[in-house]
């Protein structure tokens, strides 16, 4: 193959690399990524995902050189052993959110820099869920203070607004039609994808963004190329410049090999 012009690439995990069905990349997933890396491109994770999320994937992700990664939608970013920037819920902000929380008898799950969890004993449903899709269950634990990353609310969007509308320093977004998380305003996938390009010493036009939820659509909208996975919500597959197969039938292998990336 001939000179081929560096990219820098920016995968989410669930849905998009990391099959929860089969508990793993699918076979072509791992066999597209191997050839982006040996062909030089740079490659980054951006995940809705903690670092303390990342249990049953980590193995996984270790067997690949990803040169960084967008932890909690870009609220924490890590490349190599160096965080580069860790953008917290000012405190006035999570203090009132987290007491509207506590009256209102909502369950929430706290994101600190360091710790994850819940504020109250989760439902049997909702705990088997974090097991099944991040191998990791948070310990129950009244919150006292600590800077938040992160507050994922187990109510829709909805339920915050009356809340959230009169906070232009936060950002609430949908995790799922059911739940909701509550970041530091400006922090969202695209614009922590957008400061790690410029790091880099790049342009949005050298990035390919592959998502497949809510929370990757800016991600898409920004990237040179944003591809949505199969199976992606419309809403998703809307902000992308490229529909892929579904996970299942190597929708990330596929794009590479339309581009010509690989």
């Amino acid at each position: 193959m001939g000179h081929m012009e560096k990219k820098i690439f920016f995968f989410d995990i669930d849905g998009t690399l990391y099959d929860q069905k089969l508990g793993t990349f699918p076979p072509s997933t791992q066999d597209a990524l191997r050839q982006l890396f040996a062909q030089g491109h740079r490659m980054f994770i951006a995940t809705s995902r903690s670092y303390e999320e990342m249990e049953n994937v980590r193995s996984l992700i270790n067997q690949f050189p990803f040169c960084g990664f967008l932890y909690v939608d870009g609220a924490s970013v890590q490349c190599g052993k160096t965080w580069r920037s860790t953008k917290f819920i000012p405190p006035k902000a999570a203090l009132d959110i987290m007491k509207f929380c506590q009256r209102e008898n909502i369950l929430v799950r706290w994101q600190a820099a360091d710790k994850l969890c819940f504020n109250k004993r989760p439902a049997e449903r909702i705990a088997r869920e974090m097991e099944r899709m991040f191998g990791y269950i948070p310990p129950v634990q009244g919150w006292e203070g600590e800077p938040l990353l992160r507050i994922a609310i187990y109510a829709p969007v909805d339920a915050m607004a009356p809340l959230c509308r009169n906070m232009p320093e936060i950002f609430c977004s949908a995790l799922s039609l059911r739940m909701s998380a509550i970041t530091r305003s400006g922090v969202e996938k695209g614009s922590a994808m957008r400061a790690q390009v410029e790091r880099e010493g790049m342009t949005l036009s050298d990035t390919i963004a592959f998502g497949d939820s809510f929370v990757d659509q800016e991600m898409l909208r920004l990237a040179g190329v944003g591809i949505a996975m199969g199976g992606s919500p419309e809403c998703v597959k809307a902000c992308a410049n490229y529909v892929t197969a579904p996970i299942t039938q190597g929708g990330i292998l596929q794009a590479c090999r339309d581009f010509g990336w690989i």
